[in-house]
């Protein structure tokens, strides 16, 4: 399934959840951003830039397939964006759909926090059942695709009555739909054509 632009779509509107799943402390307001790295010719899911210059900034990925390059990768990251940030301190984030997808390449491992998306979701689950970025991920983690179907409006009406801003709702409801269509081509199509 793709997930970059959704994933980023999820973490511009409120970088603060990175923080709330990972149970990284907080460095108050931030920005979620794309950055490109020319010399590498390659782009990160998303560099966390807090308002406070003395915090760190923080490199992450967000990891749905294997790759086995995936911490040298993001140690480049860290290394030129500290460069390009006259030599602030930086700090390497990844959050592995699920930890079978993790390499653990040394000794990377040493200086990259690593999560797993369905480990981190299942225990924000038990705190907040009704946290709409457990509901925004369903399309993606939940395995059983009846399951899916069958409690789909479920996810869609806990995201859409959330009490997040409006425009923060609008994008995680357009994720939510863009990865159920992906799970399910034919549903759209069978819709319009009325069957």
């Amino acid at each position: 399934m793709k997930t970059d632009k959704q994933v980023y779509k999820i973490f511009s509107a409120n970088p603060r959840w990175l923080f709330e799943i990972t149970g990284r402390p907080w460095l108050g307001p931030c920005l979620w951003k794309s950055v490109t790295f020319k010399e590498l010719q390659q782009s990160s899911d998303g560099v966390i830039e807090p308002d406070d210059v003395s915090q760190p900034l923080i490199v992450a990925e967000v990891q749905g397939y294997y790759d086995q390059f995936i911490y040298a990768r993001i140690a480049l990251e860290m290394a030129m964006l500290q460069r390009e940030a006259d030599n602030r301190c930086v700090q390497g984030v990844i959050l592995f759909f699920e930890e079978r997808l993790d390499p653990r390449t040394e000794p990377w491992t040493k200086v990259v926090d690593a999560f797993y998306l369905d480990q981190t979701l299942a225990e924000l689950a038990m705190r907040e059942p009704a946290h709409p970025l457990v509901a925004v991920f369903r399309p993606v983690m939940q395995v059983d695709t009846k399951t899916l179907g069958k409690n789909a409006a479920v996810y869609y009406n806990q995201i859409r009555v959330s009490k997040l801003p409006r425009p923060t709702v609008d994008k995680l409801l357009d994720v939510f739909l863009d990865w159920l269509a992906q799970r399910f081509p034919d549903f759209g199509k069978k819709e319009q054509e009325g069957d």
